[in-house]
């Protein structure tokens, strides 16, 4: 199949897209910046150059591609630069995936959108699918609008809710167990949260979840983190 990948360069992007080729899929990665992975010599690997806010490029990029799959997981994901820059997080992370839809429905591609467990409110825990979203952060509202989105789609579609997603990134951005290493490497001092408990997502778990569900074209919402509880610090 003729799977695309949004946010290619980021560190889920980056596990996702080998998980992809490992299966054997034609895979045409995308994000706004240059090509960082080390996937060319991959015969099934192609890089598309292209912004998912931006309307004309994006249509360029999906009339070449003509895609079989999409998944989504491109976003503004950090929620304090989000609350900050509330016009920015909503261009990337609910009309992106809007513009990304419109293009989808065309081709009546499989879209596959990546959301958070900042859609809830964190008072209860360890969530069901079938719980009711109540986002406290401007984050999670972008997110949770970007999943109501994705439900109006009118072709198949699944929406996979994660968890502070760790691992040894492939390339480009570090993830936050490698950023603390070198913070600690280098003696520098680095602020982190001490109000939360959350279940650690190891990467290549996710990636394969989710290529998972590509494979078999399941439908609808999934929870994929890991198992244990664990208090940020």
């Amino acid at each position: 199949m003729k799977v695309f990948v949004t946010g290619s360069n980021g560190f889920v992007g980056s596990y996702i897209v080998n998980q992809l080729l490992q299966d054997g899929h034609e895979v045409f990665a995308s994000s706004r910046t240059g090509d960082s992975s080390s996937f060319n010599s991959n015969k099934n690997y192609r890089f598309i150059q292209v912004d998912f806010s931006d309307p004309f490029s994006l249509h360029d990029a999906f009339e070449f591609v003509q895609p079989d799959v999409v998944v989504h997981c491109g976003a503004m994901s950090k929620p304090d630069e989000c609350e900050l820059n509330q016009s920015d997080a909503f261009d990337a992370n609910v009309f992106g995936t809007v513009q990304l839809l419109l293009n989808a429905e065309t081709y009546k591609s499989f879209f596959v959108h990546l959301s958070s467990d900042f859609i809830f409110n964190g008072e209860k825990g360890m969530h069901l699918e079938e719980d009711k979203p109540d986002p406290i952060s401007y984050y999670g509202k972008t997110k949770l609008q970007a999943e109501e989105a994705v439900m109006e789609y009118q072709h198949d579609w699944a929406i996979v809710r994660t968890v502070f997603v760790y691992g040894k990134p492939f390339y480009g951005r570090d993830s936050f167990i490698t950023m603390i290493a070198k913070k600690l490497k280098n003696n520098e001092p680095f602020k982190v949260v001490n109000d939360q408990i959350r279940t650690p997502t190891h990467a290549e778990d996710l990636a394969k979840g989710i290529v998972a569900i590509v494979n078999k074209r399941a439908t609808g919402v999934y929870n994929l983190a890991g198992k244990r509880c664990i208090n940020a610090l």
